[in-house]
C-alpha cells in the first residue's frame, strides 16, 4: 500500500530544499566530503550524518538522477510501515509480533501469565 501511494513520485524531479542538500552540494562527490559530513557539524546545512552519508551514497550510484533518489526513498518508507505494522500488530505473523510500549494491547498491560488469578 505505501509503495502505491508514493508511486507518483518516480516521475518527479529534485525539488524544495533538495539543492541545498543534493544538487548543490559539493560534499557529496568525495571522500573528504564524507569524513566531513560526519566529523563537521556545520558542513551541511543540518548534522544529519546518516542522511546526507545516503546521499553521498546515491551521489555515487546514480549522480543526479532523480529517480533513483525516489526509489531508494519509497523502499525505505515502504520497509519503515512494514516494520510498524509488523511491531505494532503482529502481522504477519500474530504469534511472533512485537508490541509497540505505547500500543494500549502490549501484552505486559492487559494479559496476566497462566494460572495467575486476581
Amino acid at each position: 500500500m505505501t509503495f502505491l501511494a508514493y508511486l507518483p513520485v518516480l516521475s518527479a524531479g529534485f525539488i524544495w530544499d533538495d539543492d541545498t542538500h543534493v544538487t548543490n552540494q559539493p560534499l557529496l562527490a568525495t571522500w573528504d566530503g564524507l569524513r566531513a559530513i560526519w566529523l563537521q557539524p556545520g558542513a551541511t546545512p543540518q548534522y544529519y550524518p546518516l542522511t546526507h552519508s545516503t546521499f553521498w551514497l546515491e551521489y555515487h550510484l546514480f549522480a543526479l538522477q532523480p529517480l533513483g533518489y525516489h526509489v531508494v526513498n519509497v523502499v525505505l518508507h515502504t520497509v519503515n510501515a512494514s516494520l510498524v505494522c509488523s511491531c505494532s500488530s503482529g502481522w504477519p505473523f500474530p504469534e511472533h509480533g512485537w508490541p509497540l510500549p505505547c500500543s494500549p494491547s502490549t501484552p505486559w498491560k492487559s494479559r496476566r501469565p497462566p494460572g495467575s488469578r486476581s
